[in-house]
């Protein structure tokens, strides 16, 4: 029991790091996910110190997950990402990525694409909201940010010169710079106070502000939606990802572009916005189906 709470201690201390450097939330997933893992390597007889095996017992616990808990794709990722984390940043060993099949459960969303006409509205809407609801819906929109991308930006996440340059959640040491338009440049300025200070931030209570959570954004914003465009609303990731990416296809029939807008660290992913938008590329061609691919 002793060696367990010195083995969470250690886990503690690294996601510490991770929770103040990346994601608060994310921090806690992974958290979860390595204590499920650990319980159930102890349950089996086995022990993490003396594995010399990682990628054969993470996809047992995957699969073990999968059969009695029916775990979907996205889940399946995150875990394997927080043990991947976990023998690379605590345990030291490599876990390489091409030898792991993700056979978790596909998900039964489809993605809800926007008319032009019903982005308009969104637009209309939000010209009536006050910042810093109204900005972050126009950055979002604008860079193709997921939640956990457009939340944490702080001020030296936008440049002088009107880029906005952003870590790519999920992707190791990957940035992109996007640049926006005058306009939305204009209605970040006013909210940017410090360069590590979070841009985007919510009065908690008197004279306390602090910044969203992905999770509180997104409820707002499908909550929001509900008022202006039907009762089921609209996911943030269907609005700034999906609908964003597949008018940008349409837009510009240039998958380099739609890729770089992206920020796909796997360029067969934008498939799926080419062929919602309807446009045919040359690249499609050379692009073979892929099993599965982190988003």
């Amino acid at each position: 029991m002793c060696g367990d709470k010195v083995e969470i201690k250690e886990i503690d201390s690294f996601l510490d790091y991770f929770r103040k450097n990346r994601s608060s939330g994310t921090a806690s997933q992974y958290r979860w996910h390595i204590l499920e893992y650990l319980t159930f390597l102890k349950r089996h007889a086995q022990n993490a110190t003396e594995n010399t095996s990682p990628i054969e017992s993470i996809k047992l616990y995957i699969d073990y997950k999968i059969a009695t808990k029916d775990w979907s794709r996205s889940m399946v990722t995150v875990a394997f990402y927080a043990l991947k984390w976990y023998w690379e940043k605590v345990m030291n060993k490599t876990v390489e990525t091409q030898f792991f099949l993700n056979r978790g459960r596909k998900t039964d969303h489809t993605p809800r694409i926007l008319s032009r006409k019903e982005v308009e509205t969104i637009w209309e809407a939000a010209a009536k909201l006050e910042n810093p609801h109204a900005t972050m819906i126009h950055v979002g929109w604008e860079a193709c940010l997921r939640t956990g991308e457009l939340v944490p930006l702080k001020g030296e996440n936008f440049l002088s010169d009107g880029t906005l340059k952003v870590k790519i959640l999920k992707a190791k040491r990957a940035t992109k710079q996007i640049g926006l338009t005058p306009i939305i440049f204009e209605m970040v300025e006013p909210l940017i106070t410090k360069p590590k200070t979070p841009v985007f931030r919510r009065p908690v209570k008197e004279g306390y502000t602090r910044r969203f959570t992905p999770g509180e954004w997104s409820f707002w914003f499908q909550g929001w939606t509900e008022k202006i465009l039907d009762p089921k609303g609209l996911r943030w990731h269907d609005f700034a990802r999906h609908t964003r990416l597949t008018h940008f296809a349409e837009d510009t029939k240039s998958f380099l572009a739609v890729l770089q807008l992206s920020g796909h660290q796997n360029p067969a992913v934008c498939r799926k916005y080419f062929e919602m938008a309807k446009v045919f590329v040359p690249e499609l061609a050379q692009l073979k189906t892929v099993e599965w691919g982190w988003r």
